[in-house]
């Protein structure tokens, strides 16, 4: 018996088995099929029809039309996507046992048969008819269709749609027709009798034709779910013993029998691109992944706009990870964790100047930073970058303060580069001076004028470094609020945090492969921090060798420069698409691979994603799952901050006091170090 169900406009399809064939038969399907799944299903839901037509063919020895089994399909699955809720709607074909038959039935009249009248002449091409009809094993058949909707005029206009897709298998000599609708075999489609009527013989071509089952490329936004690879499905009961696992969400396929389908951290380190709009539940997603990568003990960066994710990773931490814990948040409480991208050491300086003018120019527009302003903040950078105290605070007092720039050029060694610049700097005439670094200083003076982008930038000495997520198992959380920071300075300061990261994972090289523990990077709203100055897909290449993987997440390709996009299309294959935006479905689809289309991408619900990943070196077929919620918090937030900023931070007013001793001292040393001094390891 196969069944085609519509629930409200949700397609099922049902397959009802002879116990002498349950063996046999599904085996046989699935050698013909082989992505078919069959799911036993006990007592599946079939609401009782109010009204059937039986469907009958005329034509005992004629074929159907066996080329119209697309459009039959498609018909039929066009009509019961139509159904309401309540509704319902079901196509039944009942199967008799094969047979094969060498001589063709005779089809007479009972006029005929009582002698009444001499029998039609074949035609000529009715033998040949026959014989293509049984070149292929032979059934008997009998077809219903039946409806149950809100009023008998709907379902009757139901009925009437679905013999009409049926009629498409009509051809010459034999035609598909439909009886009247009735009340009278509800009962009969819902529980055949072994005594089965037959109303037709059908090959197994026109058998397949009939059936509605849907075409390559037919599968719509209300059938999206998709079986996952069956090696990344884990029992729900074994997911709370290894708390540690990545996992993607619940299978949406019958076929994965609700089991979990977990990302391996062999998969993340190829990198995993995460897209979808606002609600989509992207957010929680990449706040489950860190709470695993946390439970399992491995380094983590978060960079993210907003606050709210950094909230969901705090309330987390399991307690065995509470003292790995950096939170970074410019603006946030007295105590100020600091960074210092211009430190390190002195034969690199030039290096880390360099990339620091080039995010400026990223952040900033490059047309904003013309080639004079372009050399002096070149060389003031150097000249912080050489310093043992230099920062980027200091940039507006070096280019101002002549005496506070003679005592840093003291502090620097270079007689071939920096002191003929700034002996030429320092013959310029105020007026002159004041021309050449009056857009530097628009530009700097925007964030660095700020208290806590000035109190982030000002520690020479930080008490954290990013060097430690390689070296020790950090969990570094940064929240830049652009509400609280603005777009442009939280764009730059993200950008100055991945550009030490990815300086500390090329120092990685000198380790062996075996040594490099993995380093797990979430960067949310990523286009506006990503901006290296290397190629993005050749820094992906490389990062996944060196054990650090990213995951990039935004909420729409339009975001994406195009050498972003491309990066992370050729080089982030593992990818997570939640709803996405209609402009972005039909690309999203094209990149998720053959068979999935805009309409199943659009028609994905909140917490629903399509994946696809790299899996053993090969990409997985695409497969739908729905994400869990966050567990439970078991620590506490407010706690888990006072604690970092206690052990990695440096008071902000007496950080201002020091700075401004040391700009505006007259002495040739500083009154006290910039920050407070490292801790012990």
């Amino acid at each position: 018996m196969f069944e085609l169900w519509s629930h409200a406009g949700q397609l099922q399809w049902l397959l009802g088995i002879d116990a002498q064939l349950s063996g046999q038969l599904p085996n046989q399907l699935r050698a013909q099929l082989p992505n078919l799944v069959l799911i036993p299903q006990p007592q599946p839901a079939r609401a009782k029809p109010t009204l059937v037509k039986d469907l009958r063919i005329t034509g005992v020895s004629e074929p159907l039309r066996v080329d119209m089994a697309s459009s039959i399909s498609a018909g039929l699955h066009q009509v019961l996507k139509l159904l309401k809720s309540g509704e319902s709607a079901i196509v039944q074909w009942a199967v008799g046992p094969a047979q094969q038959r060498r001589t063709k039935p005779e089809t007479r009249s009972l006029p005929q048969l009582l002698g009444f009248g001499q029998p039609s002449q074949p035609r000529p091409d009715e033998l040949q008819h026959w014989r293509r009809k049984t070149a292929e094993p032979l059934f008997a058949v009998r077809g219903r269709i039946g409806a149950r909707t809100t009023h008998v005029n709907r379902t009757e206009a139901v009925l009437h749609m679905l013999a009409q897709a049926e009629s498409l298998a009509s051809a010459s000599y034999s035609e598909l027709r439909s009886s009247q609708a009735s009340r009278r075999g509800a009962q009969a489609m819902m529980e055949p009798s072994d005594r089965q009527r037959w109303s037709g013989i059908v090959n197994a071509a026109e058998l397949a034709a009939l059936l509605g089952w849907p075409f390559e490329g037919m599968l719509d936004s209300g059938t999206t779910a998709r079986p996952a690879p069956g090696q990344l499905l884990v029992p729900l009961d074994r997911a709370p013993r290894e708390r540690g696992l990545r996992l993607l969400g619940q299978g949406l396929h019958p076929s994965d029998g609700q089991q979990l389908v977990a990302l391996p951290v062999e998969t993340s380190l190829h990198h995993v691109h995460v897209t979808g709009v606002t609600g989509s539940g992207k957010s929680t997603q990449l706040a489950s992944f860190i709470r695993a990568d946390m439970a399992a003990g491995r380094s983590v960066l978060l960079i993210e706009p907003r606050g709210d994710l950094v909230n969901d990773v705090l309330a987390g931490v399991p307690p065995s990870r509470r003292e790995d814990v950096v939170v970074i948040e410019p603006g946030v409480g007295q105590e100020v964790v600091g960074i210092n991208p211009l430190a390190g050491d002195l034969e690199d300086a030039e290096r880390r100047a360099d990339q620091v003018l080039h995010l400026f120019r990223e952040v900033f527009g490059h047309s904003s930073i013309g080639p004079r302003s372009n050399d002096v903040l070149l060389h003031a950078l150097t000249a912080l970058a050489r310093s043992p105290e230099g920062t980027l605070a200091d940039l507006p007092m070096l280019l101002t303060n002549s005496t506070f720039r003679r005592r840093e050029l003291a502090e620097v060694t270079d007689p071939l580069v920096l002191a003929p610049f700034f002996a030429w700097y320092d013959g310029l005439s105020s007026a002159e001076r004041t021309q050449v670094i009056a857009p530097v200083l628009n530009k700097t003076r925007t964030f660095l004028s700020r208290s806590a982008i000035r109190r982030l930038l000002g520690q020479a000495t930080p008490r954290f470094e990013l060097e430690e997520l390689f070296t020790k198992r950090r969990i570094v959380l940064v929240n830049l609020n652009t509400g609280r920071l603005g777009a442009e300075t939280a764009s730059l300061i993200g950008a100055l945090l991945l550009t030490q990261l990815w300086q500390a994972t090329l120092r990685r090289v000198a380790l062996p492969p075996d040594e490099r523990h993995p380093v797990m990077v979430v960067v949310d709203e990523v286009q506006d921090y990503l901006k290296l100055p290397v190629d993005v897909g050749d820094m992906l290449a490389q990062a996944r060798a060196l054990g650090v993987s990213l995951t990039a997440a935004h909420q729409h390709l339009g975001q994406l420069t195009p050498n972003l996009k491309a990066a992370f299309f050729a080089n982030a294959r593992s990818r997570m698409v939640f709803h996405p935006s209609s402009e972005d479905a039909r690309a999203l689809a094209e990149v998720l691979g053959p068979g999935v289309t805009a309409a199943q991408l659009e028609g994905l619900g909140r917490f629903e994603a399509c994946c696809r990943l790299v899996l053993g070196g090969a990409m997985t077929e695409p497969f739908t799952v729905r994400t869990r919620p966050l567990g439970p918090s078991v620590s506490n937030v407010a706690e888990l901050r006072a604690a970092s900023q206690q052990r990695y931070g440096v008071n902000g007013r007496d950080l201002d006091t020091v700075l401004a001793a040391r700009w505006h001292s007259s002495s040739s040393q500083p009154d006290g170090p910039i920050g407070i001094t490292r801790r012990a390891t």
